[in-house]
C-alpha cells in the first residue's frame, strides 16, 4: 500500500497559497464592482495594446485592494499631506488614498489617456465616498512630470524601469531640494531598489504587512523616506 502522507503533506503546503490567490482574486473583482471599475481593471494589460509599449515601461497590473493600510497608518497622514501615484493606471490606489486618508490633495499620474479616462470616471462616481475631495488625474509621461513641492507621499507599483525610473526619482529629489521636507515613498514590487538606494538619498523605513497573515512582513512592499 502506498503511504498517502507525503501527498497529504504536499496538499496542505499548497492550500494556503491557493486560498491566498483565490481570496486576492475575489477581493479584486468585488472591489472593482463595488466602486464601478470596468471588468478589465482587474487584469494585467500589456502597454502594447494601448500603443505605449516600451522596454522600460511595465504593463498595467492593478495594485491589491487595501495596499496602503499595509504600509501607511491613517494616523501617519495629516491634513497638509499630499499624495501622488506615479503610474496610476485606472486609479485604484488614487481612489483608496482619497477614500481612506485625510490627505489635502491626491494626484494620479498616468501615461495612457485611456487608463486616465477610466480613473477620472471612477473618481467622479465615488465623490460621495471620498475623505479627500481634491483629486486630480494627470495624463503625463513620468520622464516629464514635475513633482509638486507640497507632495509628501509618493506611491509606485513598479510602473517603469531604467531611465524612466531614474527620471521619476530625480523629479522627486529635485522637489525636496527646492523645498526641504519629509517625503515618504511607498514602493510595491521594488525591482529598482538598488537604483533607488544608490542615490544616497532614500532610507528604507519598513516593510509592509501581508494581506492574509497580517502579522507577517513582506519585502515586496517597502516604505522609504527621503533624506533632505
Amino acid at each position: 500500500m502506498v503511504d498517502p502522507r507525503p501527498a497529504l503533506k504536499a496538499i496542505r503546503a499548497r492550500a494556503p497559497r491557493a486560498l491566498h490567490v483565490a481570496e486576492r482574486e475575489v477581493s479584486r473583482r468585488f472591489g472593482d464592482w463595488r466602486f464601478g471599475f470596468p471588468r478589465e481593471a482587474a487584469d494585467n494589460i500589456p502597454l502594447d495594446t494601448v500603443g505605449l509599449g516600451a522596454e522600460t515601461r511595465v504593463g498595467h497590473e492593478p495594485s491589491p485592494w487595501f495596499i496602503l493600510p499595509r504600509i501607511l497608518g491613517r494616523e501617519e497622514v495629516g491634513p497638509e499631506d499630499v499624495f501622488v501615484d506615479i503610474g496610476a493606471g485606472m486609479g485604484r490606489v488614487v481612489l483608496e488614498a482619497a477614500r481612506l486618508y485625510p490627505f489635502k490633495r491626491v494626484v494620479g499620474v498616468e501615461l495612457s489617456e485611456e487608463f486616465a479616462r477610466v480613473a477620472r470616471t471612477v473618481i467622479e462616481k465615488n465623490r460621495h465616498r471620498l475623505r479627500c475631495k481634491q483629486v486630480d488625474i494627470v495624463c503625463a509621461d513620468a520622464r516629464d512630470y514635475r513633482v509638486d513641492d507640497d507632495v509628501t507621499v509618493v506611491y509606485l507599483y513598479n510602473p517603469f524601469l531604467g531611465e524612466v525610473f531614474a527620471a521619476a526619482v530625480q523629479s522627486i529629489l529635485a522637489s525636496v531640494d527646492r523645498r526641504p521636507r519629509r517625503l515618504r515613498l511607498i514602493y510595491f514590487n521594488p525591482e529598482e531598489h538598488g537604483q533607488l538606494v544608490a542615490t544616497g538619498r532614500f532610507r528604507q523605513v519598513r516593510n509592509g504587512r501581508r494581506i492574509v497573515r497580517r502579522w507577517r512582513r513582506t519585502d515586496r512592499l517597502r516604505l522609504y523616506e527621503v533624506v533632505p
